[in-house]
């Protein structure tokens, strides 16, 4: 008896241990991957799993994991796992997951990316809280809320003025800053209102001001869309509907979208209904250009962490209503905050707010490009970017152009090759910028030759480096200092080479020929260079980071020995330094943690010592494999060489096999692939089993053949399934035919 008492204690010990490992690594995966060091979350959740393979709970925080680091097809294997074994859960809320997952991997395994999250300046965030990004009614300014340190408390209103493709310095709006907290969510048609959220004359809720040339008045309260509650983000439609989040009596939840009209003045705002609101957050309201698609944030619909962004298009004549709101899939949400979707008029760009890690601190902005297949029919232009040394660029490509009367953008973004596709409409001709930190600006024009289908585009940029540079295409008039109108678009792109450089010191340099005396050429040459930088200054650049001299006819770029070179030794040049310092970046290595150790929480000065942010603000990641010691066991294996098959034998097999079953796709692939043909079975009503044959066609799926168990057709299935397989990539397949079989009563 008292041996198997000893026993039941030794197991139930063990048992505790294992409980108190696996716990162990929990904690500290979740603070690692709070932390956005997904490649140690992940061996530690490995470790948890392998210790209690039936905690289910383990499956979805290594989803979570495995979302973090982007490899979507594990991450849905863990999630389907976790709702196929955990009880009383939410299984409608998970599946909408699973199935955003599924339409992503699916369009990615064809090479169809719907959003890329594209190029925002690095010095526009900060270390702190940085959201509610929009643009003024003219585009020429960049708004946005943030918690940095100026002349005012709290959360204050910046702005920054557009530079080319990107933006200028940030400064805050100073008619608009208090001790409270403030943000500016919209303007009017015009431009010559906004409406914000604030704390003005000792009260809170939405205020409306006008802009008086460059500045804005004392902001008034709306009072009959404020209350005693949480009223905030108004975002104002065409000056004729409000949308904004309020926690008022009447919400479903916590905060709840609402709406007022402008009616001889503002209604009475109605609560948005159960279609939009639940029992949890939404916030952010916004509404596109088109008048009919509203974008918001919410944290009670499915979502893949906190709040993610959602779309709801109108299907009625009231603003009450609305279709089912669609989550905007992982491409933009991730399992932190994403909030404040903004799109950009006539332009396939948007912004967003997130609290992701890899962010510099708190919420930054990012900006979202839109692609699609719009002018699929029209011009398609590709190429290859890279800098002055041959090395690919990964940068945003701005090309604007005009179409039916109206200025349009499109973005794009080369990937880390340096390669982009896009297509453009069948316009004469486009403006392509690049704007982007540590290298210089450029800008051309190209034009399109009629019936033109294809252009292959390549682009270098060049490094900003410290070094001299002459500026291109600068004019003066005749032994006078004055700028000439043909010099302003060059400078123009020295203004914005400096602006979106932070951290340089620039020094404009002045040059002359030796025809007149040195004394005279050295002063016509500092005149001239001081004309030049009175003309950044004028247009935005910091004059602390200026300076300038001239050097006249002492040091010619060549001889003075032709009119020719006498005129390329007529120059102005800009010398860059740079004040920064390159920061060495520490990454935590993945060790074995002891249980011991691994109960411990990190404290916040270890997290903070861990967390060394480089140059650009962003963690360096590297990935590094655990070590296991396991010593090697040699294993002797009796081999009997007559159960080989022959040559002979295996040209056989190959040549009478018309369709094996070849691993044209992964287990996680064939596993979505199910579960997608599956849910489309369900909806066509479809129970016979399914077989899809396929042939490799250039390394893409073809679907040749679908054939039922009954005999039956249903040509409209045919498509959907068509839809799903029809143009999947096969890097590494070299059979040519593949079939597969799905039986959707046992996929259920």
């Amino acid at each position: 008896m008292k041996t198997k008492l000893f026993i039941a204690l030794a197991l139930l010990s063990f048992s505790l241990l294992l409980a108190q490992t696996s716990q162990s690594y929990i904690e500290q995966a979740t603070s690692f991957l709070e932390r956005g060091y997904y490649p140690q979350a992940e061996v530690l959740m490995e470790k948890a799993i392998t210790q209690s393979p039936d905690n289910y709970d383990n499956y979805l925080l290594m989803f979570q994991v495995q979302m973090a680091k982007g490899d979507l097809q594990i991450a849905y294997d863990n999630l389907e796992h976790y709702v196929n074994n955990k009880s009383g859960i939410d299984h409608a809320y998970y599946d909408n997951l699973l199935m955003l997952i599924e339409d992503t991997v699916i369009k990615r395994a064809k090479g169809i990316e719907q959003y890329q999250i594209g190029y925002f300046p690095q010095y526009l965030n900060s270390e702190y809280g940085d959201f509610a990004p929009i643009l003024s009614s003219d585009g020429n300014n960049l708004y946005f809320t943030s918690s940095r340190k100026c002349q005012a408390l709290k959360e204050n209103i910046f702005v920054s003025p557009k530079l080319g493709s990107s933006w200028g310095p940030l400064k805050p709006v100073p008619t608009l800053l208090t001790n409270g907290n403030e943000s500016l969510n919209s303007f009017s048609n015009d431009g010559n209102y906004i409406y914000l959220f604030g704390h003005y004359d000792g009260s809170k809720g939405i205020y409306r001001a006008e802009k008086v040339q460059n500045a804005f008045t004392q902001p008034e309260r709306l009072n009959n869309v404020s209350s005693d509650y949480g009223d905030l983000q108004p975002y104002v439609f065409e000056d004729e509907v409000m949308f904004f989040t309020s926690n008022r009596p009447g919400s479903l939840g916590g905060y709840d979208i609402w709406v007022s009209e402008n009616i001889n003045g503002w209604q009475e705002p109605v609560n948005l209904g159960s279609t939009i609101n639940t029992i949890n957050d939404e916030q952010t309201p916004f509404i596109s250009w088109d008048g009919r698609t509203l974008f918001f944030s919410s944290n009670g619909h499915s979502s893949f962490g906190g709040f993610d962004i959602f779309r709801a298009r109108k299907n009625g004549s009231a603003w009450t209503d609305w279709e089912e709101p669609t989550n905007l899939g992982p491409e933009i949400n991730t399992i932190y905050n994403e909030r404040h979707y903004f799109r950009v008029e006539n332009s396939n760009e948007a912004f967003i707010s997130s609290d992701r890690p890899e962010g510099q601190g708190g919420e930054d902005i990012y900006k979202v490009v839109i692609l699609n297949e719009e002018y699929i029919d029209g011009i398609r232009v590709y190429g290859d970017i890279v800098d002055n040394y041959g090395k690919p660029v990964s940068a945003d490509i701005n090309w604007t152009y005009t179409l039916d009367g109206e200025n349009a953008t499109t973005v794009v973004q080369s990937n880390a090759n340096g390669f982009y596709n896009l297509y453009l409409p069948r316009v004469d001709s486009v403006f392509v910028e690049i704007t982007q930190s540590n290298y210089q600006a450029y800008s051309n024009s190209i034009i399109f030759e009629e019936g033109i289908n294809d252009l292959n585009y390549d682009i270098q940029i060049l490094l900003l480096e410290e070094k001299n540079y002459v500026i291109e295409n600068i004019y003066f008039d005749f032994d006078k200092a004055t700028l000439k109108e043909e010099s302003f678009p060059s400078l123009d792109m020295l203004v914005t080479t400096i602006n979106t450089n932070p951290g340089i010191q620039v020094c404009v340099v002045g040059h002359t020929d030796n025809i007149g005396s040195a004394k005279y050429n050295k002063d016509l040459s500092e005149r001239r260079a001081q004309s030049v930088v009175n003309y950044l200054i004028e247009k935005g650049v910091d004059q602390d980071i200026l300076n300038y001299r001239g050097e006249g006819q002492d040091n010619p770029k060549v001889p003075n020995d032709t009119e020719e070179n006498r005129q390329l030794n007529r120059r102005v040049e800009f010398v860059v330094t740079r004040g920064d310092k390159t920061v060495e970046v520490v990454v935590p290595e993945v060790e074995v943690i002891s249980p011991e150790e691994a109960v411990a929480e990190p404290t916040e000065t270890k997290a903070e010592e861990d967390r060394v942010v480089a140059e650009d603000g962003v963690v360096e990641e590297e990935d590094v494999e655990e070590e296991e010691n396991v010593e090697d066991e040699m294993i002797q294996v009796e081999v009997d060489e007559s159960s080989f098959l022959t040559e002979e034998e295996v040209q056989a097999i190959h040549e009478n096999s018309n369709e094996a079953n070849a691993p044209f796709f992964t287990d996680s692939e064939l596993n979505i692939i199910n579960n997608k043909i599956t849910r489309i079975a369900t909806e066509y009503g479809i129970e016979s089993k399914i077989q899809i044959h396929m042939i490799n066609d250039n390394n893409r799926i073809h679907v040749t053949a679908i054939n039922f168990d009954n005999d039956m057709q249903n040509d409209s299935f045919d498509k959907a399934i068509k839809s799903v397989l029809d143009g999947w990539f096969l890097p590494e397949v070299n059979m040519s035919n593949y079939v597969i079989e799905i039986n959707p009563l046992e996929n259920k």
